[in-house]
């Protein structure tokens, strides 16, 4: 979907899903206070987080823990990158997607360049689209953009 001319366009989207697209972006925009001549501008966050209390246990001795983090950790333990309209609108995002309390945050960086290598990013971990409102590491915004 792009915007021209005060409109919503549809480009390389069927039309069923076109419309549910601009019905969502409608919705988002009216939740925020934002009329429909406004620009709505969006910010990329990155978070990290003091996962102190939230490794996972110590396996037995000659057993391998595959799955035993809690979930702060498997989804908070290389930081968080997340667009959204403000940083209260990107920790509401990130507390959605992750299910549970966020611990205590340690930094934000606002405006930040999602590239893998300066955010220590492991070559074999997805990013999802920074342009695009919603959570994009951990990946949650690979469908489009969060209404």
């Amino acid at each position: 979907v792009a915007a021209g001319k005060g409109r919503l366009q549809c480009v390389a989207v069927s039309q069923p899903a076109c419309s549910r697209l601009k019905r969502q972006l409608s919705m988002s925009a009216r939740r925020h206070r934002v009329r429909h001549d406004e620009s709505v501008s969006l910010t990329r966050f990155w978070f990290e987080f003091d996962l102190e209390g939230h490794h996972p246990p110590a396996p037995a001795p000659g057993i391998t823990n595959i799955d035993g983090e809690t979930v702060q950790h498997q989804w908070l333990s290389y930081g968080a990158g997340v667009t959204g309209y403000d940083e209260e609108d990107a920790f509401a995002l990130l507390r959605d997607v992750v299910g549970a309390d966020l611990p205590p945050w340690l930094r934000t960086v606002k405006d930040v360049d999602a590239d893998r290598a300066a955010l220590g990013i492991p070559d074999g971990l997805v990013v999802g689209n920074a342009a695009w409102r919603g959570v994009w590491f951990p990946p949650d915004n690979r469908r489009g953009p969060t209404p």
